[in-house]
């Protein structure tokens, strides 16, 4: 029996409650499926494809995910069939397939706050990459030195999910546990009164809003510069020589795997983006949004399994990536008399594995011609 009444403190209907919980488990199967082939195709090919940052920067953020894809996979289950802790309210009925405890509630927001909310900071540190590799050339060994900041920097979630873990923060919120506040919206609603995540509206801000908003940004100004300077060699690729106009393919062949993998990003987190804010000042009661982004989150994995294999599905979002990137640039100056040299940076983009496709030999097949 699916109960969406005001004890339940949602605005789920029976069907939306179904939804809610068979389709996150559909989405989050795929991204564990995308993310075991990405971290299979590098393992699988020994040592040798674990030289490369690119790689190792793609098994972290696979391997991420699908720990954070696994925890969303489970839905509902973890969510406590009765009383979430003594004298609260019966949520037996609120949900959907719920037939945990408080503890394996507490366990899932864990495994989402820790896994799936670094998936933008790798995404921010893939960006980093190609754009110190590819625009400043940057090589491999310089590149070693920031790596390990890189890392470090997607532990931030995990950080953060310790002290949410102690002071009683990991709740029911819609399709799993995570950050909020117990019975739902009692944070938004005086009538109810809050058992467990009294300071959610301070802490998820920091603990995720934070962390995704800062991968946003060194995303929107890495890729920027980086179309900038794609642009440049755009207006100079007449006056090349031959071999210095491969180099510049095999460049734009890298800039457009780097637009996929944005585009796959925009497309997952800047509705997780607005769902945390307006959730933050409305205590989770805009539905639809809420159903969205349940949705669509946990298939990060998929869509990097795509781009990763260089699917030609995925081919529009370049294009749609440049026009985006490279809007604010149309007043830019290209009267720069600079000229490539047969040994800039275009030159060691050439021996990167980008996916499963060695770029050395010429980048045909542009997807980013315009």
């Amino acid at each position: 029996m699916i109960s969406s009444s005001s004890s339940c403190s949602n605005d789920f209907s029976s069907t939306e409650m179904i939804i809610n919980a068979v389709g996150t488990k559909i989405t989050s199967f795929l991204s564990m499926i995308g993310s075991g082939y990405i971290i299979h195709n590098i393992i699988a090919h020994g040592p040798s494809k674990l030289d490369n940052i690119y790689n190792r920067i793609m098994l972290g953020l696979s391997i991420f995910d699908m720990i954070g894809s696994f925890a969303q996979f489970l839905s509902t289950w973890p969510i406590p069939a009765g009383a979430f802790v003594d004298g609260g309210p019966d949520i037996g009925d609120c949900y959907y397939g719920n037939v945990g405890t408080l503890t394996t509630c507490e366990l899932q927001g864990f495994l989402i706050q820790s896994f799936a909310v670094a998936g933008p900071i790798y995404n921010a540190a893939l960006c980093l990459y190609f754009v110190l590799y590819i625009q400043y050339n940057w090589s491999e060994q310089r590149l070693r030195r920031i790596e390990p900041f890189m890392y470090g920097a997607a532990l931030y979630p995990m950080i953060t999910a310790i002290p949410c873990w102690k002071f009683g923060l990991f709740n029911p919120v819609g399709a799993f546990c995570w950050i909020g506040g117990y019975p739902l919206r009692c944070l938004g609603d005086e009538d109810v009164t809050c058992l467990r995540g009294e300071s959610t509206l301070l802490i998820r801000p920091l603990a995720t809003l934070l962390p995704v908003a800062l991968s946003f940004v060194t995303i929107i100004t890495t890729m920027s510069s980086l179309c900038l300077f794609v642009l440049k060699q755009d207006f100079r690729t007449a006056s090349l020589r031959p071999e210095a106009r491969g180099s510049y393919l095999q460049t734009k062949s890298v800039f457009a795997q780097a637009c996929r993998y944005v585009g796959a990003y925009l497309f997952v987190w800047l509705p997780s983006m607005a769902y945390t804010i307006d959730s933050s000042r409305n205590d989770y009661r805009n539905v639809g949004l809420e159903l969205f982004v349940f949705l669509v989150v946990p298939l990060q994995g998929f869509l990097n399994a795509i781009i990763y294999s260089k699917a030609r599905i995925f081919d529009f979002s370049c294009l749609w990536c440049q026009r985006l990137f490279c809007r604010i640039w149309k007043g830019a100056d290209w009267s720069s008399n600079e000229s490539l040299s047969d040994d800039s940076s275009v030159d060691d983009v050439s021996t990167t594995i980008v996916g499963e496709t060695y770029i050395a030999s010429v980048g045909n097949n542009l997807d980013c011609e315009t």
